[in-house]
């Protein structure tokens, strides 16, 4: 029978069909671009953090550390007005916190390391790790030391390394992990302060070693030295007057905000419509120049083998950790954890098993808090309030008393590995 005339050949089917893929591919890329392209530029927002003096040290191990026994002041910008102002102070140890005894010298050590919902900067001093400190000497009865190795922007993958790191150091009886749901997709962050045209700005960069040029850093904080808590209070109390350090400072985001957003090309392959939502999982459509909190890459924690190192050496310490998820404001609201993307669904399942451990949570069960707001510093800022720090401080204890009851009471636990074993187990990461 012979074929019809009008039938088409099964290869230029083939063909049609491919070229209507790529052609719909790349109109969607071209649209993509496009609606970048039609953004609003970042100056506009004028919404950016400043503090009087650098807050941190660049350490190649721990990311960078607070700056040891300091006393800082955060001003917080929104829409080009000032609107809030913090006042960060760090201990002898360079962790956030007031120092008040020999945190190292007690019998019994519980190591944190979270993320800044654990190092609380906000509040001079003052963090729900140290607040749960009485709570756990009340209920064991022995002398605890609590150690907060906490440091803002700290993602899973870099607390495990913090945790092994100063484990290592400190010999601590329990350690706690603190995370919230974002800090699953969280990279290694490091910070750099540096000085260019005579502004000084704090960047944070996804590699060990700052790279001049912005291309693999962003800035998070200016640093100016007329903030100071006099001129917090003055440019709160009247904020149409005049103000020369404002004025200043809006301009120096002004420069660094144009040339971040020159510098985000709309044709590189980072600005790909399918590169950034099936190899970056950003779904985000914001044009930026570096999005290091959308690039760690993975599904499963185990294909990290810098994360398996660290989990390894924690385990042959013998030293028992817990995962503890604490929640944001909308969990709180609603008395129920987000579940997340796919990608933060897949590491949290692949974190519970690696570790043998199921995450805890301390939502109340029976019933939402009332007045959630008031335990987070809202409306320019998410994190824990002082009432939050100490509902914090509270429910982890409570969830962890059986748990460390159980622990005090051993005579002998497996010690560390020896100094030797340790520094083996210690071999340098290619961060």
């Amino acid at each position: 029978m012979s074929e019809s005339p009008s039938s088409t050949p099964p290869v230029l089917a083939a063909m049609i069909v491919a070229v209507s893929v790529l052609l719909s591919a790349l109109a969607i890329e071209v649209a993509y671009r496009l609606y970048l392209g039609l953004q609003p530029d970042p100056i506009s927002s004028m919404s950016f953090q400043a503090t009087n003096q650098a807050t941190s040290v660049y350490s190649e191990s721990s990311g960078y550390n607070y700056r040891p026994d300091s006393t800082f002041t955060m001003a917080t910008v929104k829409g080009g007005r000032l609107v809030a102002c913090h006042r960060i102070v760090t201990d002898s140890l360079g962790n956030i916190g007031l120092d008040e005894d020999d945190r190292t010298g007690a019998s019994w050590k519980v190591l944190v390391v979270g993320d800044s919902f654990s190092d609380n900067m906000h509040l001079a001093g003052y963090t729900w790790p140290d607040a749960m400190d009485p709570l756990l000497e009340e209920g064991l009865g022995v002398d605890v030391s609590i150690l907060n190795y906490s440091r803002s922007g700290y993602g899973l993958a870099q607390m495990f390394a913090a945790a092994r790191h100063q484990a290592s150091h400190l010999d601590p009886d329990f350690i706690v992990i603190p995370f919230i749901l974002p800090d699953l997709t969280r990279p290694r962050l490091w910070r750099s302060t540096v000085e260019m045209d005579g502004v000084v700005q704090q960047f944070r960069h996804t590699t060990a070693l700052y790279e001049p040029g912005m291309r693999n850093a962003e800035p998070f904080s200016l640093v100016h030295g007329g903030i100071d808590e006099s001129w917090c209070e003055r440019t709160l109390r009247e904020p149409e007057g005049a103000n020369p350090v404002l004025e200043d400072l809006l301009a120096q985001h002004a420069r660094f905000a144009r040339a971040s957003h020159e510098d985000s090309s709309l044709w590189s392959l980072r600005r790909s419509f399918f590169y950034q939502r099936f190899v970056l999982h950003d779904y985000s459509g914001r044009r930026t120049r570096l999005h290091p909190r959308e690039s760690y890459a993975l599904d499963s924690f185990a294909d990290d083998a810098e994360f398996m190192a660290d989990l390894r050496f924690l385990k042959q310490t013998g030293i028992p950790f817990r995962l503890v998820r604490l929640p944001q404001f909308g969990a709180m609201e609603q008395n129920a954890h987000a579940s997340g993307t796919a990608q933060q669904r897949s590491l949290l399942d692949s974190l519970e098993q690696l570790t043998g451990q199921t995450v805890l949570t301390i939502l109340p069960q029976e019933k939402a808090v009332p007045e959630p707001e008031s335990l987070f510093l809202l409306p320019y800022d998410a994190h824990p309030s002082r009432k939050g720090g100490d509902f914090y401080a509270n429910a982890v204890a409570s969830r962890l008393m059986d748990e460390l009851e159980d622990r005090t009471a051993e005579i002998e636990r497996p010690g560390p590995a020896s100094s030797s074993h340790a520094d083996a187990l210690l071999a340098p990461t290619p961060w």
